[in-house]
């Protein structure tokens, strides 16, 4: 069974370069990567094909000739993909071992091939931090109430894992410029009938170290330490609950208020 690591790009070529080199080590073989390049200025494309050439597996490298934002370009890789799982990183995360794969063929099969779910993760310069979005390793089921009590864990999209046919049903560009098409995407699947499943395990090692004194590409490592002087705007809540409102109403899930 092809499983397909899809990965959107941009710039931070070091990051991705990083990343790549972690997945040679995976003991499973029947793998890919997919890369979708959002217009990169820098030398990505240059570099990815160099890689290529020496690559333990095979790589599938796009780019686009305009800049489309980062859910276009996630939607790009996902639809690059031939597998018939597609497991999502971010240009600066990677695997946090080489038995990964295979623990996720294994689950997959044993779970007669659900259609969406997502594994916890961990600080790649400290992994006693661990993410856990899952508290289970189990399928969690489908429909409105799965899909809403989950929607959140699809936030963080590295080690977001999808059937690639269930992903070519439910696509589309409606939510393109959200910073949110993951959520969207995966809310519309569940409510739907898409079965969601999720990982207890650790898969997905977050903000990969890079050449800069041993410092990870994560803001936190960089920002000025009085960092309580900065007061929170909304992270993104905004754009959340607007494609929340949207999936929903689609889906005919929203109750009208009653008027006195």
């Amino acid at each position: 069974m092809k499983i397909s690591i899809c990965i959107p790009q941009f710039n931070r070529i070091y990051c991705l370069i990083k990343c790549l080199d972690c997945l040679q080590d995976q003991c499973y073989s029947d793998f890919e990567v997919v890369i979708s390049d959002d217009c990169s200025r820098d030398d990505t494309t240059s570099v990815i094909h160099q890689y290529m050439k020496t690559s333990k597996y095979p790589i599938t490298y796009f780019k686009f000739d305009e800049n489309q934002g980062y859910d276009r370009n996630l939607r790009k890789s996902l639809e690059l993909a031939n597998g018939k799982y597609c497991l999502v990183l971010g240009n600066d995360d990677t695997l946090t071992h080489n038995e990964v794969l295979n623990q996720l063929r294994n689950f997959l099969i044993a779970n007669d091939y659900p259609d969406i779910g997502f594994c916890n993760y961990q600080e790649n310069s400290d992994p006693t931090k661990v993410v856990q979005r899952a508290l289970e390793t189990k399928i969690l089921g489908f429909g409105p109430d799965v899909a809403i009590s989950k929607f959140s864990c699809f936030s963080f999209v590295a080690g977001i894992i999808i059937k690639k046919s269930t992903f070519d049903q439910f696509n589309t560009s409606q939510f393109d410029k959200s910073i949110y098409a993951q959520i969207a995407l995966a809310l519309n699947m569940v409510c739907n009938g898409a079965v969601m499943f999720s990982i207890k395990e650790s898969w997905v090692r977050k903000d990969i170290t890079i050449e800069n004194g041993g410092k990870s590409n994560s803001y936190l490592d960089f920002i000025n330490q009085s960092y309580f002087k900065i007061k929170a705007a909304d992270g993104g809540l905004k754009s959340v609950i607007h494609v929340l409102y949207q999936v929903l109403d689609q889906n005919q899930m929203l109750t009208p208020t009653r008027q006195n």
